[in-house]
């Protein structure tokens, strides 16, 4: 069967079930930080119930939240923009990006993330990342976090998190990058003007419905945040030759070259609606996913 033959197969099938993917989320919560300003601080991917939890760079031992908040600015991200926040000497075991979120009828949950730190005013190096519901603070497994001046040295890729917080219920899931040491990426003690910087923040999972259990992120290419609405980011566990994306008539709307493991794809310009992507990688190997612009 030609490529062009699978594609529109694959299309007609993911269109069988589109009523019940619009009704489902790909993402539970996520950050991307499209636009430089303060709204970008509130989640807006995945779960439209997430929206109202915002990003924080705050400090755990203080009893008054508001008040332990340190500002956040907005700079150059991995794809667009990214959050920066200073203030983060002595902050060892204290200081910390902070996310707040629900996942009811969620298990499997992973994070994804990417941080920096650097350029005239070296931030952290040094972090974990940690989660909890009720109960005290729970180091995620694997989830040592060394950053550098890079988007690529900080990122976390499907970080799973424990059992414990399978099908939460209502209870409130937090997650924390928390520094782990007082020094910059430059082996230094951190300045008070050291900044550290965030970006694609995600959260996704396995959806359980009825006792069938769909897998709505995988391990072999992942297109994210889903929907999206301005980019979407492309990610394989090798190099993308090329992406191209079809729309529910099977016709090719866009193509972009890829020359590593990730590539943006701009969809502001697409139509609401449901596509499919088609994703090769060196040595030929092809994944299909779907995507919903809106």
């Amino acid at each position: 069967m030609s490529m062009r033959k699978q594609v529109l197969v694959a299309l007609s099938l993911c269109l069988l079930a589109a009523g019940n993917m619009f009704a489902q989320n790909d993402t539970i919560t996520g950050w991307n930080f499209a636009v430089d300003a303060d709204t970008s601080l509130y989640a807006h991917m995945g779960m439209e119930s997430n929206f109202r939890w915002f990003l924080g760079a705050d400090d755990d031992t203080s009893s008054d939240w508001r008040a332990a908040q340190r500002d956040i600015t907005f700079a150059n991200g991995a794809t667009t923009f990214a959050a920066v926040a200073t203030g983060w000497d002595g902050g060892a075991d204290i200081k910390q990006w902070s996310i707040k979120f629900k996942a009811e009828n969620y298990k499997d949950l992973k994070i994804y993330s990417k941080q920096k730190s650097g350029n005239s005013n070296p931030g952290p190096r040094d972090w974990k990342i940690q989660a909890k519901m009720d109960a005290d603070w729970m180091d995620v497994p694997g989830g040592t976090v060394t950053v550098a001046n890079d988007w690529t040295t900080g990122a976390v890729d499907g970080l799973e998190l424990p059992d414990d917080f399978d099908n939460p219920g209502t209870q409130s899931i937090k997650i924390r990058w928390v520094m782990t040491s007082n020094l910059d990426i430059n082996g230094d003690e951190v300045l008070a003007t050291g900044k550290a910087q965030i970006d694609d923040i995600l959260v996704t999972g396995t959806l359980i419905t009825n006792g069938v259990e769909e897998v709505l992120y995988n391990s072999f290419a992942a297109v994210f945040p889903n929907p999206a609405n301005e980019y979407c980011t492309v990610q394989t566990a090798s190099t993308i030759e090329l992406v191209r994306v079809y729309n529910a008539l099977g016709a090719k709307v866009m193509e972009v070259n890829g020359y590593s493991n990730q590539v943006a794809i701009p969809v502001n310009e697409l139509n609401n609606g449901l596509y499919l992507v088609e994703i090769r990688e060196a040595g030929n190997t092809t994944h299909l996913e779907k995507l919903i612009v809106e």
